[in-house]
Formats: structure tokens, C-alpha cells, sequence
């Protein structure tokens, strides 16, 4: 509950002062308090929810808003106090802040914080509510874990989330791995966790091979699922192909693929010849398709020619190209074209009439001025004329026009003008650029019609087709036509080495799959074949033989798209179990190196060595154990680590400080104090090394220094309390007639009245009246006065549980166990008494005993058997009303005394069981010694017939650990030149490190 003044009441105390006529000091006294209460309080509460946010639980922080009622808004009124109302103000500087309040006031930055916590929370709070009900429905590990992850990225500062995330994704893991070892596991479960692995970013360590052993056991699934895809694939390609779907053809010819490449299965030869029709059909769809697509860029690009107005060679050419393509052209194209032509020869032979007709006239005009002038001025005309024309093919790039003319000017003699002379240049340099370029495409054009003659690549012809295009480039007409013929020849020599090329994939596609048909897949191999490492290397030879018999049929198919892509897929399946078949093939000769006996139990120094060798080849080489059969073993054999490091441990560190205080033998006889200091030494062995052989022995010499140093005990006191609880104290036996006798409790009060005093007051009825307030007991009824016949007296056990109490009152410690031994002796001893009371008392004295850790180790075991025997022998008796059995009727208890006295007789013997310690310390210390490692016992199986130690020659006897009725063992045994003669016993099947005495 919260007592921290609000903000209302302080304002409303301020204000309350600010109205008083007269100066109350002490009233003023208590405003300042409860304003510095106040301000106290909300500033705890502000520096804790900052503490919280800082640490990153914003759910804390703002969690303790609600504790504090509104704490935002109460950090908000407070901050604004000060300044909210005039009279407040004027008390406020005159009375308060003079006085110098401990805490400042909130911030609005402060409550702008405070405020945030509550939005920044809520975000939280629908990722958490998401995550409980996730976990009350029991969702999958996975759904949980993406709520996690989201959480941890709003709430980042906070590593709750990651250690969540954590210890999840270890139960996962653990789920994972589990799957490897059922035989029950669906293909769905091993294909979830496969893609788990493979695509989640995990924040636990994943174990290494994991993934690859989901693998493994999956594939095998996949493998016997695989005909049955085939068919159905088959079944839609069927379908598709009537339908001349392309693109779920398309589809289909991945999902074909894609099977092989998950199961490593090849479809039947029915199915493949099935589906190859409709694979065929989608290859020459694809191949009439680029001739299109190569059509209607021929098309755009005399298109683009005409509207560019490039030169009429160029035009020609294209539409030659057009033409071979032996598909229609656009409708008036070619009409187009060829008007283009028509039009630019038109236009340079009107170019020359224009010219012609013009100097004709202006001979005839002029004759009269003069001949000379005439001809001066028609020759600078024509030199003109002709210098422009020539420069007009020079810029179009017509060499042969323009070397034809410049022939003509030289031939003519006009040569002398500078801007002829330099437009005559440029024609040479053009003229001869032309001719080169015209003997190097006759030269292309030449070795391409030679080597498609010769046998060609795919590949090569294809490159030939690239040549033959840029020879294009500058060509004349009889180039081109000679282009044309040398490209017919090309497509010729291509559908042949596509036949051909057809024909061999087919081909190898089929040896192929006949020589892996005869192996099957490694998982579905007998373990014998997967030890096997020569058959590895004939499987290892056949998927290399396969894979370079599929890479040279691609480089011969090479360009072939219609072969290439399968045998492609095909090699990569096959390189893919080549891998796979090489790892595997290292992983087990690595495994068969490493458990070699001579490797694996080599001699050992300290048991340490050893247990790491063994850890190491369980957690590297499980596979090839388990398919040896061997896993269990070595499991078993790893299950003694902690028995051998606590051999060590004996030897190196504790067995000499206790032969310090006890003697080398550990057989003296210890003072308390010796005998403490070794205890406290024992126990800690004890609590180091839970698993060692040494324990039941430690046991008995911790129970023979002190035989209550091994359990936790509780006080005297405590135990009087227990057995005070029952009420078995200050009972009184009143004998009657026919051996018969009841209960009462006698009065403790000198000056009670004398009917108190008798016989058949304060009576015990029933065991209910055994827990009820003396002074509220009544007579007994069923009993009268005459049918007493002796005197009262105490009762035995009563009188005995009366002397234990009290003297575990005001006993020691150590004392509890020797009344308690002496309250067990006297109950069993009375005899006197009725049996069904002797057993209920002996009963809860012995479980009073055992539950306090006061029972003696000689007898706590007898005791321990006893009180569980009573269910079988005395079921009767122990529901039996004891008070009751003492005066009723007899037959109505006589099984349950038989079942009582039965039981009675059948508890323990105190005297002798501690007899028997007496000289349990130096049967037991014997057995104490000190042991050395003599080497490691190679695994069932390793070195022939009889067990033996590896590297070893060594004779003498021997001390092994095994595990007999769950608990770890010491045996004997002998060893002769190494091999091991155990009398009978059976060692474990896994290596063992053997071990001799010290001496």
C-alpha cells in the first residue's frame, strides 16, 4: 500500500496555510513534511522506473506507475505546483523552498519519459499477450520463437528475451536431433526441420553434422516418393502438352529436374521416352522463336535505315538479310526499299543532265563573248562539278563510285586546283581502306566456306555466324551474295550437329543412367557396405567415370540448347553425389583411423586423457559407431567418466590430506576433532563426485568417525516438539476385568477435587481424545466402576516418551540419537502394553527418528525396511483405534493385534546392529586404497577373442569399475602379458580404463 501524500492534498494543505490570518508554526511544520513526503516519494518512484528503463525492462517501469497511482500525471501536477496558483506561488518562495527540500522537483522531461513508458510498454504488452496464448495452445517452437524475435528487437536492451530465445531453440535442437533415432518419423517433420536449419539465424550452438544427418535420413524418403512424383509430373506433361500449354511445360520441365536433384532417383525409361516428346517440341518452339525475334530485328532495322536515309548499300544488304529469312515481309517494305534505290540513282543521274544540259548552254551563250572565256569558265565548272561529286561519295563512303571518278579527273589531267588535289587524297586513303577491307572479307568469307566443310563445332559454328555478320559490314554485292551462300551452308552444318548432337546426349543420358542404376543410393546401403571402404572407392570411381563421360559430351553439345540443358542437370546431379560420396568416403576413414584400438586406447597417464579421446570419438564419429553397432558401448563406457576423474581425484588430492589425520592405512582411531576435519573432508568428496565407487564405502567411514555426520539433523528441541505433537505423554493404564484395560489422563493439579481422582474420570475413549484438552475429558461409559480391578498406574510407553522429551528438551546435539536409539528399545521392549498402542507408538517414534537424521547409519536401513513393511503387515493395525482396542470387545481387533504383535517381532535390533559397527572402519578402509591407470581395455570385439590392454604386456592383478545394479562398482581381476582374466565377471563392451592398486 502506498503512503505517499498526493499532490492533491499537498495543494490543498498549501492553500489551507495561505488562508490562515495568524502564523501556525506547527501546522506549517506538518505542511513542509508532507510536501517533502510527497516530493520524496514521487522522486523515489521517478528514479526507480528510470532504474528499470535503463536496464531495459520497460514492462518493470512502467508497471511501477501503477503501483504508484498515476505517476506520470502525479510527476506532471507536482512539476507545475509551484506555479499553478498565486497563493501557492507566494507560500511556495516564502515557506518551502527556503527551507531546501532534499529532492527537486520532476522535470518535464522526466514526465515525458514517464509518459512514454506506458505507450513503449503496451507495444510490449501485444507481443506478450501473443506469446502466452501461443504457449497455453501449445503452438509449435517455431511460432513462439518469432514472437520472441520480435519481441527482442522492440525491447533489444533487455537479454530476457535472449536467453528465452536460447533455451527454446535448445528444446527445438534437442526435438531436432531426436528425430534422427525414431524409425516412426514422417518425411514432413524431417523436411520442417531440414528447412529450420537451413534458414534460421540460431542463437544456440546447433550441434555440427546435425544438419547433415537430418539430411541423410531424409533423402531416403524422398528417394521412395520419387517414382510417384514422376508419374504425376508425367501425367500433367501429358496434359500440358495436348493442351500446347508452353508455360506450365515450362513449369513441369523444372518440377522433372528439380526431383532428381532432391532424391537422386532417375525416372523410369517408360516415363523419360514419355516426356522427352514435349520437352522436344518446347526446344523448337524456343528455336522458332529466335529465328522470329531475329526476323523482326532484320525488319526494324531497314525500318530504321529508310527513315534515317542511310546509304543505298546499306539498304541492299539489309534487304538480302530480309529475304534469307525466308519468312513474308511487311506489307509494301520491300516496295519502300526498293523505291529508295530507285529514287537515289535517279537522283544522281539527274544530278548529271543538270550538269550536262548546264554547260552546254553556257558554251552556246557564251561563244559569242569568246571561245577562251567560255572554255575557262566551263572547264572551272566542270572541275567544280566533278570535285563536289567526288566529295559526295567520298562522304558517303562509296570508295568504288569515287575511285572511278577520281580516275577519270586523273586521267583528264585536272589536278592542279588545291581542293582537288586534297579531295583526290582523301579518295586514296578511302580507296585503299575499301580494298583492304574488301580482301579481308573475301578472306573471311573464304576460310569460313572452307572450315564449315570440315568438322565443326556447335559452338564454332555459331561463332562462324558472328564472323559472317560483321563481314557484312562494308561488303559489296558479290560479297554479300557470297555471304548468303556461305550462311545456307552454315545453318545446313548446324542442323547436322544439332542431329548429331541430340543423338549423342540421348545416348549419354542413357549409359549414364544405366551404370548408376546399379548403385543405389549410399543411405539405403546395409551398414556392412557403408563400413565398406573399397566400396566407397568403386563408387566413388563410377560417379567420376559418369562425370567426365557427361562433361565431354557437353563440350561436343556445346550450343546445343536442346541437350545442353539436360545434361547439364544431369552432370550436376552426378557431381552432386560425387560430393557427397567423397565426404562420406573421408568422414568414415577419418572414423576407421580414430577408433582404431591402438589409437583410440593408447596408454594413459591420468584419466582425463582418456575421457577426452572418448568424448571426442562420440561426438565426431557416432554415425559410423552406431552402424558398427557400437554406439551403446561406447555410451556406456563414456557414463563411467565421472567414476574414473573421482579415481583421480581420490588418488591425487583427498586420499593423502586424509591419510594425514587418519593414518596411511585410514584405519586409526580419530579424536572428535580429527575425526570432524576428516568427515568435512569426505563429505566433500562426496558431494564432488556423486558418481564414484568409492561412495558406499566413504559412506561407512563417515558413519564410523561419526555415525550422524552424513545427513542433515535436526535440534533436540525440534524433535521434542514432534513427538509432543502426539500427545503419547501423561497417560495413565487402568486394568479391568478379563485382562482388558482403558486410558486416562491423570490431573496435574494438587488441588483438583477428588473426583477428579477417579478411576473412570478423564478417561481416553477414543484416539481422538488422545489429541483433547484434559480438563475437557469426560468419565468413561462403557466401562463401570466395578469392572476395575487394579490399581492405577503409568503407562510404560508413555512414562519412556515422557523421559525422551524431556531429555531432548535440554539435550545436545549429539545426544538426540542416543535417546531416540533408547526411546526405540523401550517402546519395543513393552511388552506390557496393548500391541495395537505398542506398534502405533514404535511406529511414530521410528519416523520422528528417520525424519530428523538422528537414526544411527548401522540400523537407519532396517528401520527405513520396517516402516515400509507395515503396509503388508499390519495394514489393520495401523487404522486400528488403540484406546478403544484396550476396553472394547476383543474379536473386534483381533487381526489387527495379530498383525501388531507380528509386526513387533519382526523390528530391528538395535544392540546388535551397533555391535556391528564397532569394527566396521577397518573392514571398509582396506578397501580405500589408492589406484594407478594401467591402460586402456580395447572394446568387445577389437583385438580377437579375450579382452586386452592395449599396448601392454603388464601382469599382476587389477581393480576395474563397472556398473552393477545402477550403481558403479569396483571388481578384481588379473592380468597376464596384457590379456585379462576377470573370474567370471562380464566387462562392459566399451574401452575401460583398467586400474592397480598403489601400494
Amino acid at each position: 500500500m502506498n503512503t505517499t501524500p498526493s499532490v492533491r492534498s499537498v495543494r490543498e494543505a498549501i492553500i489551507d496555510q495561505a488562508r490562515q490570518t495568524q502564523r501556525d508554526d506547527v501546522a506549517m511544520d506538518a505542511m513542509r513534511n508532507k510536501v517533502a513526503a510527497c516530493v520524496h516519494g514521487v522522486r523515489r518512484a521517478i528514479d526507480r522506473s528510470s532504474d528499470f528503463a535503463a536496464r531495459g525492462l520497460i514492462g518493470e517501469a512502467a508497471a511501477l506507475g501503477d503501483d504508484f497511482p498515476d505517476l506520470a500525471r502525479q510527476a506532471d501536477a507536482l512539476c507545475s505546483l509551484p506555479t499553478s496558483d498565486p497563493a501557492i506561488a507566494r507560500m511556495w518562495t516564502e515557506e518551502i523552498d527556503i527551507q531546501g527540500i532534499a529532492f527537486p522537483l520532476p522535470t518535464r522531461a522526466e514526465v515525458d519519459t514517464l509518459a512514454s513508458y506506458s505507450s513503449r510498454a503496451a507495444q510490449h504488452r501485444t507481443l506478450l499477450d501473443a506469446l502466452r496464448v501461443s504457449a497455453l495452445r501449445g503452438e509449435p517452437l517455431g511460432a513462439r520463437l518469432r514472437i520472441l524475435r520480435r519481441l527482442r528487437v522492440a525491447d533489444e536492451r533487455n537479454r530476457m528475451w535472449l536467453d528465452q530465445i536460447e533455451i527454446l531453440e535448445q528444446e527445438w535442437i534437442k526435438r531436432i536431433a531426436e528425430l534422427r533415432h525414431r524409425t516412426d518419423v514422417r518425411r514432413e517433420e524431417l523436411d520442417e526441420a531440414l528447412e529450420a536449419l537451413e534458414a534460421n539465424e540460431w542463437v544456440a550452438s546447433v550441434p555440427r553434422g546435425l544438419k547433415e544427418e537430418i539430411l541423410a535420413k531424409v533423402k531416403p524418403l524422398r528417394a521412395d516418393e520419387a517414382v510417384e512424383r514422376y508419374r504425376m509430373l508425367a501425367a500433367e506433361v501429358h496434359d500440358a502438352a495436348g493442351r500446347m500449354d508452353r508455360e506450365d511445360l515450362l513449369r513441369l520441365e523444372g518440377a522433372w529436374a528439380l526431383v532428381y536433384h532432391e532424391t537422386g532417383r532417375m525416372p523410369e525409361e517408360s516415363l523419360a521416352a514419355g516426356v522427352a516428346t514435349a520437352f522436344e517440341w518446347l526446344t523448337r518452339l524456343d528455336a522458332a522463336e529466335q529465328a522470329l525475334d531475329a526476323f523482326n530485328a532484320i525488319t526494324e532495322t531497314l525500318e530504321r535505315m529508310l527513315l534515317e536515309r542511310r546509304s543505298v548499300d546499306d539498304v541492299a544488304r539489309q534487304i538480302a538479310l530480309l529475304q534469307d529469312c525466308a519468312l513474308p515481309a511487311p506489307e509494301g517494305l520491300l516496295d519502300r526499299a526498293r523505291s529508295y534505290i530507285a529514287d537515289d540513282a535517279e537522283r544522281v543521274r539527274r544530278h548529271h543532265r543538270v550538269v550536262l544540259v548546264s554547260a552546254v548552254l553556257g558554251a552556246i551563250v557564251l561563244s559569242v563573248a569568246g571561245a577562251l572565256a567560255i572554255r575557262s569558265h566551263s572547264e572551272s565548272s566542270r572541275i567544280a562539278s566533278e570535285r563536289e561529286s567526288l566529295h559526295g561519295h567520298i562522304e558517303a563512303g562509296d570508295a568504288s563510285r569515287a575511285h572511278a571518278l577520281a580516275e577519270q579527273i586523273r586521267a583528264g589531267g585536272d589536278v592542279h586546283e588545291a581542293q582537288m588535289l586534297a579531295t583526290l587524297e582523301r579518295e586514296a586513303v578511302l580507296f585503299a581502306q575499301w580494298s583492304a577491307r574488301s580482301a579481308e572479307i573475301d578472306a573471311m568469307i573464304e576460310a569460313s566456306v572452307a572450315e564449315l566443310k570440315t568438322e565443326i563445332t556447335r559452338a564454332r559454328a555459331a561463332a562462324l555466324q558472328r564472323i559472317l555478320s560483321d563481314a557484312s559490314s562494308g561488303a559489296s554485292s558479290p560479297q554479300l551474295t557470297a555471304l548468303d551462300a556461305a550462311e545456307r551452308a552454315r545453318l545446313e552444318k548446324v542442323a547436322l550437329l544439332d542431329d548429331a548432337a541430340h543423338e549423342a546426349a540421348n545416348t549419354a543420358l542413357a549409359t549414364a543412367d544405366a551404370q548408376l542404376r546399379a548403385w543405389a543410393l549410399p543411405d539405403k546401403w546395409t551398414d556392412s557396405e557403408q563400413l565398406a571402404p573399397e566400396r566407397w572407392k568403386e563408387y566413388q570411381a563410377t560417379l567420376e567415370r559418369v562425370a567426365q563421360d557427361l562433361a565431354t559430351v557437353r563440350q561436343q553439345i556445346d550450343g546445343f540448347d536442346g541437350g545442353s540443358a539436360r545434361v547439364e542437370i544431369r552432370s550436376e546431379a552426378v557431381q552432386s553425389r560425387l560430393n557427397e560420396a567423397s565426404s562420406r568416403f573421408d568422414t568414415l576413414n577419418a572414423a576407421l583411423l580414430d577408433l582404431r584400438a591402438e589409437q583410440l586406447c593408447r596408454a594413459v597417464s591420468i584419466e582425463q586423457d582418456f575421457i577426452v579421446r572418448l568424448e571426442a570419438a562420440l561426438t565426431e564419429h557416432s554415425g559410423v559407431l552406431a552402424r558398427q553397432g557400437r554406439l551403446a558401448d561406447f555410451e556406456h563406457a563414456k557414463d563411467f567418466g565421472p567414476a574414473w576423474i573421482s579415481i583421480g581425484a581420490w588418488r591425487d588430492e583427498y586420499r593423502p590430506r586424509l591419510a594425514v589425520i587418519l593414518g596411511a592405512d585410514l584405519a586409526l582411531t580419530a579424536n572428535a576433532a580429527d575425526a570432524a576435519r576428516a568427515c568435512v573432508l569426505l563429505q566433500e568428496f562426496n558431494a564432488n563426485h556423486p558418481a564414484s565407487p568409492y561412495r558406499s564405502r566413504i559412506d561407512a567411514l563417515i558413519s564410523n568417525l561419526d555415525p550422524n555426520a552424513a545427513a542433515e539433523r535436526w535440534l533436540p528441541q525440534r524433535i521434542a516438539l514432534e513427538l509432543g505433537d502426539e500427545r503419547l505423554a501423561n497417560i495413565e493404564v487402568v486394568p479391568i476385568t478379563k485382562g482388558r484395560r482403558f486410558y486416562r489422563r491423570p490431573s496435574v493439579d494438587p488441588a483438583a477435587p477428588s473426583v477428579q481422582m477417579l478411576p473412570c474420570n478423564r478417561a481416553l475413549k477414543n484416539i481422538a481424545d488422545v489429541l483433547e484438552d484434559p480438563e475437557k475429558l469426560s468419565s468413561i461409559l462403557a466401562v463401570s466402576a466395578r469392572e476395575v480391578v487394579g490399581q492405577t498406574k503409568p503407562s510404560t510407553i508413555s512414562r519412556a516418551w515422557s523421559g525422551a522429551q524431556s531429555s531432548l528438551e535440554e539435550g545436545k546435539p549429539y545426544e538426540a540419537s542416543t535417546i531416540l536409539v533408547q526411546l526405540l528399545s523401550k517402546v519395543s521392549q513393552a511388552s506390557d502394553e496393548e500391541p495395537i498402542f505398542q506398534l502405533r507408538a514404535l511406529r511414530i517414534a521410528t519416523a520422528a527418528t528417520l525424519r530428523s537424521g538422528n537414526a544411527p547409519v548401522q540400523v537407519e536401513l532396517a528401520l527405513r525396511q520396517w516402516i515400509a513393511s507395515l503396509k503388508e503387515l499390519a495394514p489393520d493395525a495401523e487404522l486400528a483405534d488403540w484406546v478403544r482396542a484396550g476396553y472394547d470387545n476383543s474379536a473386534n481387533f483381533t487381526t489387527a493385534s495379530k498383525q501388531a504383535q507380528e509386526a513387533l517381532k519382526r523390528f530391528p535390533d538395535l544392540q546388535q546392529a551397533s555391535a556391528h559397527a564397532a569394527t566396521a572402519q577397518q573392514t571398509e578402509a582396506k578397501f580405500l586404497v589408492a589406484l594407478a591407470p594401467v591402460g586402456v581395455v580395447a572394446p568387445a570385439g577389437a583385438t580377437g577373442g579375450s579382452r586386452e590392454i592395449v599396448g601392454s604386456k603388464y601382469s599382476g592383478p587389477l581393480v576395474i569399475a563397472v556398473n552393477s545394479e545402477g550403481t558403479v562398482n569396483f571388481i578384481d581381476a588379473v592380468a597376464a602379458n596384457g590379456a585379462i582374466n576377470t573370474g567370471g565377471w562380464e566387462l562392459p563392451k566399451g574401452p575401460m580404463i583398467v586400474f592397480r592398486r598403489i601400494p
